[in-house]
């Protein structure tokens, strides 16, 4: 019940200034835009804070487990699917003051939210007092209103986006809001330049307490991998991403794939991953008869893959920047990429791999063609690689995080958090 929650939330709190509290918009059971909130929670926790982590939804994957073993108080969103009594009545005459406007009620009753999850939220926010809220944003624009309700409550927050898109676009009607929250935040963090710029763009103003931070990655910082064999003068790409067609762009690579000087060559391809497009990708080769790629599914070992495949190979439509273009660099190896989000900010074309000029069949087929002509360059390429990814993302960006997290957070609570409770 959400009361038992809130109470459950209530009587765990030690009453601490420096309480985080961070909330993903993400809709999957974990995602990559999760990462950085996850281990950096994990580390904030291990510091000896009281840290909070909200979920839309709650199963018991890998990273879930790992973070309540840890101390890190998941908790889900969907977990909460009614409101008791009191809710319902105030959600009543909420609506009859609106409607009618005339009779006087406590402000704090005008914050009640519709959506259930969003009570609850504002309802734990109330409880918990954190001296920061993190909003991660799988887009730009996904988590507006839980902003709002810090903005409602007057509670210090931090906006993280992990992707903007010139194809997805906010429309008019939330574009006011998206100003608001993202002008009022105390920081706002992008995991790349092209996510920033484009965000100014898209809501009309410059964001001067913005800044970019980067993505843990799950490889070695210290050193790349031996180069794998190629059995047979067999080339390997691996194609490492969610199933998702819409961002990921597997349809565009499987139909470059299918041109027969492509069926004729030495390469295969593997498509690591799980999501929604899954069976759509596995029927579409089928269809085009394709013989050179496989499906093996998702891996919690990366450097497995990379142990045994030359290249990666990332076909996107949008990206912020992409973790496993990252990790494919620390291991030695380059990307054959599309030039979308953050990804000319790490990788140099013909230097440290090969960037297609958007995500359409004939520029990735043009940077394929290219990269095959130097296929036997592979290695050396991908050390170079390793060396300039080095440079540019931090051994624990994950520490780094945190510690620009902690440096906001030293405000006190705000007084109207103390007010009357709704």
């Amino acid at each position: 019940m959400l009361t038992e929650t809130i109470s459950n939330i209530n009587n765990n709190h030690r009453q601490q200034l420096d309480s985080l509290v961070f909330i993903s918009s993400c809709f999957e059971v974990w995602g990559g835009s999760e990462e950085l909130i996850g281990i950096t929670a994990k580390y904030l926790k291990q510091q000896g804070h009281k840290v909070y982590l909200f979920k839309l939804q709650i199963s018991e994957h890998l990273r879930i487990l790992d973070l309540r073993a840890a101390g890190v108080e998941v908790i889900s969103l969907q977990s909460v699917n009614f409101i008791n009594i009191k809710h319902f009545i105030k959600d009543r005459i909420y609506y009859l003051v609106r409607f009618f406007q005339f009779l006087p009620l406590p402000t704090s009753w005008y914050l009640i939210q519709t959506d259930p999850q969003q009570t609850f939220f504002l309802e734990s926010l109330r409880r918990i007092k954190p001296s920061l809220v993190v909003i991660s944003q799988g887009e730009n624009f996904d988590g507006l209103n839980y902003a709002n309700i810090c903005l409602q409550l007057k509670l210090p927050y931090v906006i993280l986006s992990h992707k903007a898109s010139a194809s997805i676009w906010p429309a008019d009607a939330i574009r006011p809001m998206m100003r608001k929250v993202f002008q009022q935040a105390k920081r706002c963090f992008f995991v790349s330049e092209h996510n920033l710029s484009l965000t100014q763009i898209q809501i009309g103003q410059t964001l001067p307490h913005s800044e970019v931070v980067r993505n843990p990655y799950l490889t070695s910082g210290s050193q790349f991998l031996p180069w794998p064999a190629t059995k047979d003068n067999c080339f390997k790409l691996a194609c490492v991403a969610r199933l998702w067609i819409l961002d990921k762009g597997q349809d565009i690579l499987l139909e470059v794939l299918a041109q027969e000087k492509w069926q004729y060559r030495n390469l295969q391809v593997s498509f690591f991953g799980e999501g929604n497009n899954r069976d759509s990708l596995i029927d579409m080769a089928n269809l085009l008869g394709l013989k050179n790629v496989s499906f093996p599914g998702f891996t919690n070992n990366i450097v497995s893959v990379w142990r045994d495949y030359h290249a990666l190979i990332l076909p996107s439509r949008a990206e912020g920047l992409p973790i496993t273009l990252v990790e494919a660099m620390m291991c030695g190896r380059m990307g054959i990429t599309t030039d979308v989000g953050g990804i000319p900010e790490v990788l140099e074309d013909n230097i440290t791999g090969f960037i297609a000029k958007g995500a359409c069949f004939a520029a990735i087929d043009e940077a394929l063609e290219r990269a095959w002509k130097r296929r036997h360059e592979w290695e050396s390429i991908g050390k170079q690689a390793s060396k300039s990814i080095r440079k540019l993302i931090p051994l624990h960006p994950e520490q780094v995080f945190a510690d620009k997290l902690l440096q906001l957070s030293t405000l006190s609570v705000n007084s109207a958090l103390t007010g009357e409770k709704i």
